[in-house]
């Protein structure tokens, strides 16, 4: 799976924020988008569910494997000069 200059933002997004949900996120515009990228990095292993929210919702967290993805992505965004 190669991690597409959006999807490295959602990531960096659940890490800032130290998890996410349908609602706390504004990358994707419809369920359908959100809902096939968490699943997608669920079956990777790089989130997981953590419980649901007030609203019944999923809560999604980083794994160990999620956070090392962190530390890459923001190792490629500072050799290549981007802000983080």
């Amino acid at each position: 799976m190669l991690l597409s200059d959006g999807i490295q933002l959602f990531i960096l997004h659940i890490k800032k924020k130290g998890f996410v949900t349908r609602n706390t996120q504004d990358f994707y515009d419809s369920m359908m988008g959100y809902y096939a990228i968490t699943w997608k990095l669920r079956e990777k292993g790089i989130i997981r569910e953590n419980g649901r929210d007030n609203r019944n919702q999923k809560v999604f967290v980083l794994t160990e494997n999620g956070l090392e993805i962190v530390k890459d992505i923001k190792d490629m965004r500072k050799r290549m000069g981007e802000k983080i």
